[in-house]
């Protein structure tokens, strides 16, 4: 076999537009023929003379037709819980290996006893970004960011900004809510998303409810990288990396924490000293080649 040459569905045709499948495919499948294309050659859309198949969380008629008829190695991706959709046994029943993004998300699949052996590929940094932001020289600036159905996950939090009078940025895909004066609502959009977020100086993360122990931290990873540090609640990802480097005064539970943890980052020195080592293991750890490396390597232990 001269090259392994790997074919990749993703869950959204656009995949620039959706978080999960710029991280998991978009940006791996340009790693792949950018830094590994002596030995693997990758495209985005089914290949029936590929050796790998790769459906990303993509559960449909063409998925399904795709995997009856595909000769090679079949993997699919899931980084959501899509194990009550109506064709996930089929899919699961038609795939060699199963990929996801987390410890808990491999515990809920193994939990359904398959048979299908489940690998954990953590995710990329979103937003191609491969070198350290600077520090922030302004104060007194908070940022959220994420989808509108997640704004629960930080509802209290939101409310103790509100009753302190914190300057909060919010960068979503409309809210379609009323927010008070302090709060602005920042329109999401790929190509801006790293200047608006490096309008605040620190960010505020949250997993709490039904997925804490189960989403990546792919936000963090974004906030850290572009030199914002993060102050997180209620996320056993977010949480397990920022004990790595002893942040955990920046684990907050509840208001007096938090206030504790912005009075602390409302200065530039400290949050210096917050990033001075986890923002270089990010970018290291967590880029695209690298995490993508990981996966090839798994991909030829198969072929072995």
């Amino acid at each position: 076999m001269s090259k392994i040459i790997i074919s990749w569905i993703p869950a959204y045709d656009n995949v620039t537009q959706a978080a999960s499948s710029r991280i998991r495919v978009h940006y791996p499948n340009n790693s792949i023929n950018q830094f590994y294309s002596d030995k693997f050659e990758s495209n985005i859309g089914f290949n029936p003379h590929s050796h790998v198949l790769i459906i990303q969380k993509r559960i449909d008629d063409s998925s399904l037709n795709y995997l009856r008829t595909f000769k090679g190695l079949k993997i699919f991706d899931f980084d959501d819980p899509v194990f009550s959709h109506p064709g996930f046994k089929e899919i699961i029943e038609l795939c060699d290996v199963v990929m996801t993004d987390t410890e808990g998300r491999k515990q809920q699949f193994d939990n359904l006893n398959t048979g299908k052996p489940c690998i954990i590929w953590e995710d990329c940094l979103d937003y191609g970004l491969n070198k350290p932001l600077p520090v922030l020289e302004f104060n007194d600036k908070l940022v959220w960011f994420g989808n509108r159905e997640n704004i629960n996950s930080v509802t209290w939090i939101l409310n103790e900004i509100i009753h302190n009078n914190y300057n909060l940025d919010i960068i979503s895909n409309s809210l379609g809510i009323t927010l008070p004066p302090q709060i602005k609502e920042i329109s999401w959009n790929f190509e801006g998303f790293v200047n608006s977020i490096r309008q605040s100086n620190t960010c505020i993360l949250s997993h709490a409810g039904e997925n804490k122990d189960y989403k990546s931290n792919n936000k963090m990873l974004v906030a850290l990288a572009c030199g914002l540090p993060c102050i997180v609640n209620e996320s056993k990802s977010y949480e397990e990396l920022a004990n790595m480097f002893n942040l955990n005064k920046f684990i907050i539970n509840n208001s007096i924490q938090l206030n504790e943890a912005i009075n602390y980052l409302n200065n530039k020195e400290n949050r210096i000293l917050y990033l001075k080592d986890i923002q270089p293991y990010v970018l290291n750890e967590f880029s695209s080649k690298k995490v993508t490396k990981k996966l090839l390597n798994t991909i030829n232990q198969i072929f072995e």
